[in-house]
């Protein structure tokens, strides 16, 4: 069973598609961005560069159990403003999230797409915790993404 979704926000006028994209690799999701998002506790480790094979580690805390989560970079392409990752359990579960963001071009100046692949391996993911994580992604995905749009209209000296 896999679960899916995907959200898009457009940003400003003046944001350039590049430019964020640049935010996001330059900054990544982890420094800035996860430790807004619901359950997030702290970071770990992180990377200094966004690149293939980068990895880090979050520390999550939800129904009552704390965990560390691993997220490695599959992919960043700039030319094609793409960064796509994979992220999971750092317990040996074989279960992972994949993820892509894509800034494309637009009329309002850029849009961020956000997308997810849920791909629950083991029973108890497959049959409740898949359900609770679809509807959690929903909610916090706009968290990251309105964190992104506070970020890429600051000035790049204050970032």
């Amino acid at each position: 069973m896999e679960a899916y979704g995907a959200l898009a926000r457009a940003l400003d006028e003046q944001q350039d598609a590049r430019l964020v994209t640049d935010e996001i690799a330059q900054h990544g999701f982890a420094r800035d961005r996860s430790c807004a998002r619901p359950g997030v506790r702290d970071v770990l480790e992180a990377p200094d560069e966004l690149m293939p094979g980068a990895e880090w580690v979050v520390e999550m805390h939800a129904m009552g159990q704390t965990w560390a989560s691993r997220t490695r970079v599959d992919e960043v392409d700039r030319s094609a403003r793409t960064i796509t990752y994979r992220s999971g359990t750092d317990d040996g579960n074989p279960s992972f999230t994949r993820w892509q963001w894509t800034v494309d071009d637009h009329e309002a100046g850029c849009e961020v797409r956000v997308s997810w692949d849920l791909h629950p391996e083991t029973f108890w993911r497959r049959h409740l915790i898949v359900h609770l994580r679809r509807p959690a992604l929903a909610r916090e995905v706009p968290t990251s993404l309105q964190e992104l749009a506070e970020a890429a209209e600051r000035p790049a000296s204050s970032r």
